[in-house]
């Protein structure tokens, strides 16, 4: 969480946008004045069908399919993009209702995940259509190529970032009980059995229990000076570092 940066990216990003639609619009002005706001029923059929439903991409088959599955992808993804730019100034926010412990959250993760492969797979149709199959009627350009990249970063990033979510959500905590009993390992006297009970918590901090490691070592001169004659039955450490015999 940067708010700072954050300020900065989108400021950036809609300066490059704006910058990029005006030389476009003014593209637009040079043609002859046209009314495009007749036969309004029409036009929202038309849009509907070929500019959202994408149905003029019928006429190719894996391409066609390919391209349908990014802009459906690109169209469920809105909403993350949106989460993301709010996350930038509190890293809890989820448009009060997409929470990662909400049922509206998990469902529309699972699915974002699902059009993120997906969009994936229709990145790498193209990338093969103009790397390895050279299709004449594509424009083998290496800007394709680069807005092809830049696709499959932000699907790669953002399944990145779930998973490192994941990760932070239940991690092990430094300090373990470490328990070094009498049991020796056969035939080397001087490794001796160490359990190590490790605890484990949420980000949260509520506790989930503790994980039993066990393993033969040779002990560290700070446990071996913590045995008085005779050995003491074991010892237990804790936090990992501090030794005290019992």
């Amino acid at each position: 969480m940067n708010p700072i940066g954050m300020t900065l990216l989108l400021l950036a990003g809609w300066g490059i946008f704006a910058y990029s639609a005006r030389r476009r619009w003014r593209l637009m002005m040079v043609g002859v004045a046209e009314n495009r706001s007749d036969r309004k029923v029409e036009r929202i059929r038309r849009t509907i069908k070929y500019a959202i439903a994408q149905l003029r991409m019928n006429r190719y088959l894996l391409a066609g399919f390919a391209h349908m599955l990014i802009f459906a992808g690109f169209g469920v993804l809105l909403l993350r993009t949106l989460i993301l730019w709010g996350r930038g100034y509190d890293e809890s926010f989820s448009f009060w209702f997409f929470g990662p412990d909400q049922l509206l959250g998990q469902t529309y993760s699972f699915f974002k995940d699902v059009f993120a492969v997906l969009v994936i797979l229709g990145t790498l149709v193209f990338v093969y259509f103009r790397v390895i199959k050279q299709l004449p009627r594509m424009t083998l350009s290496t800007e394709g190529l680069v807005i092809l990249g830049i696709i499959l970063t932000m699907m790669s990033a953002d399944i990145l970032y779930d998973g490192a979510s994941l990760v932070l959500k239940v991690r092990s905590i430094a300090n373990r009980t470490v328990v070094v009993t009498p049991q020796t390992f056969p035939g080397e006297p001087d490794r001796r059995e160490v359990i190590t009970m490790t605890k484990l918590q949420d980000a949260e901090g509520k506790s989930l229990g503790h994980v039993p490691t066990s393993t033969y070592r040779e002990l560290t001169p700070e446990e071996l000076a913590s045995f008085a004659p005779p050995p003491t039955p074991f010892l237990v450490c804790e936090p990992a570092g501090s030794v005290a015999a019992l």
